[in-house]
């Protein structure tokens, strides 16, 4: 990563400190390959930017309590939609195409470089959320992020659940997602609780890396390299219980990231997509204080018992 230059007093609109985060506004970005994608911008003080790269499925709203969190911290955020999913889905799902890796190289990158363009930011940080923290490597904008937290981000290899959660996700890569997609033309993700409707490439991909040991690593050393390339400091978040994103997965998305300045943090059973609603605010202070220096311990009020 290139460190950025401070910018001259002055050419940007600052917020006062502690005033409270506006309203966010919708945001229409183009990928590189012209599809429209739909997000959201929450101001801040207008100066470090996080980029929120969300879960399987999620909507973007789902992060708006952590969003306005963080606004409210002084941060701008951005939240993005991915293709077939929330303000970015066609009207019609089934036929639609898309993979996984798109999310990653196309619209996470969209949202990367719409962020350095818009609001020229002193630093450019993410946070990445289950499938989110697994894409960083595939966005080249990725280059510029200062930092990334991700939380519940995983290597999806079926081997790395325990014994209690094997049997499905090994069920979810090698038969289910196989056998419904294709005649569905989509993968109906909220008949087993992974939310909205997914298209059939990104479905089938997801479960391609799953069954192989290196996960998305498995497409190559083109692949890998791009991985390789990110140096920023990288927090990753294993969640006790985490049915989603067992330890032994965060572990091995963390080697995926060779070269990344690399921490883990053991939290408490708080829940795989809890950590973001309001009842887990306790945990985000920690966040937003390492995102402004990862220099710094990283504080944790669910610590692992």
């Amino acid at each position: 990563m290139t460190p950025r230059s401070p910018r001259p007093a002055g050419t940007k609109t600052q917020h006062a400190k502690g005033s409270a985060p506006s309203a966010a506004r919708t945001v229409r970005l183009t990928a590189t390959d012209g599809y429209a994608l739909e997000a959201s911008h929450y101001r801040g003080r207008g100066q470090d930017v996080v980029v929120i790269a969300g879960a399987t499925g999620v909507k973007r709203s789902f992060y708006e309590p952590f969003a306005r969190f963080l606004a409210s911290q002084g941060f701008d955020v951005v939240t993005l939609d991915y293709r077939g999913v929330g303000g970015s889905r066609p009207k019609r799902l089934k036929g639609f195409q898309a993979t996984m890796r798109q999310w990653g190289e196309l619209d996470l990158d969209a949202a990367l470089r719409w962020a350095l363009r818009e609001l020229e930011p002193d630093r450019l940080l993410v946070v990445g959320h289950s499938v989110g923290g697994q894409l960083l490597g595939h966005a080249s904008a990725a280059d510029e992020v200062a930092a990334a937290y991700l939380v519940g981000s995983q290597s999806g290899y079926w081997r790395h659940w325990p014994a209690s959660g094997k049997l499905g996700i090994f069920t979810l890569w090698h038969l289910l997602i196989p056998a419904l997609s294709g005649p569905m033309g989509y993968f109906p993700s909220p008949w087993f609780g992974l939310g909205q409707d997914l298209p059939t490439g990104v479905a089938k991909q997801w479960a391609h890396w799953g069954r192989h040991p290196d996960y998305l690593l498995r497409d190559g050393e083109e692949v890998r390299r791009r991985y390789e390339r990110i140096r920023a400091p990288l927090a990753a978040t294993a969640i006790a219980g985490d049915r989603f994103a067992p330890e032994a997965g965060v572990r091995a998305l963390l080697a995926m990231y060779p070269n990344a300045q690399r921490r883990l943090v053991l939290e408490g059973d708080v829940g795989h997509f809890d950590w973001f609603k309001p009842k887990r605010e306790a945990l985000w202070p920690a966040a937003a204080a390492w995102l402004k220096d990862p220099s710094e311990p990283i504080g944790n009020p669910f610590p692992r018992h």
